[in-house]
């Protein structure tokens, strides 16, 4: 049987998709490398050093475009752009990288 794969979606310019890669390297190395990787449960899990990892990229302009967005659109209320930018520092302050 084939080892379990995961995939993970990003958009290249999503900071969003920035601070899921983040996370999900972290989550990663502390698995694999970490003191995490000697207290793993035993109940038939697949060890997740053994899943395989897909990235997928996807470009979401081309979608946006073809929906008649010309910005994105968080870009689109200033107010709500301006709380992305706030709201992905929080986050990368969460995982103790500097924004």
């Amino acid at each position: 049987m084939a080892p379990p794969a995961l995939c993970f979606w990003f958009e290249f310019s999503s900071p969003y998709s920035m601070v899921s890669a983040l996370r999900l390297f972290r989550a990663l190395n502390e698995v694999t490398q970490g003191p995490a990787r000697q207290t793993l449960p035993s109940n038939g899990q697949p060890d997740i050093s053994e899943v395989s990892l897909a990235y997928r990229p996807i470009l979401l302009g081309p979608v946006f475009k073809a929906i008649g967005q010309q910005l994105l659109p968080a870009m689109q209320i200033p107010t709500k752009g301006k709380y992305m930018f706030h709201d992905v520092e929080r986050a990368l302050n969460t995982l103790d990288c500097p924004g």
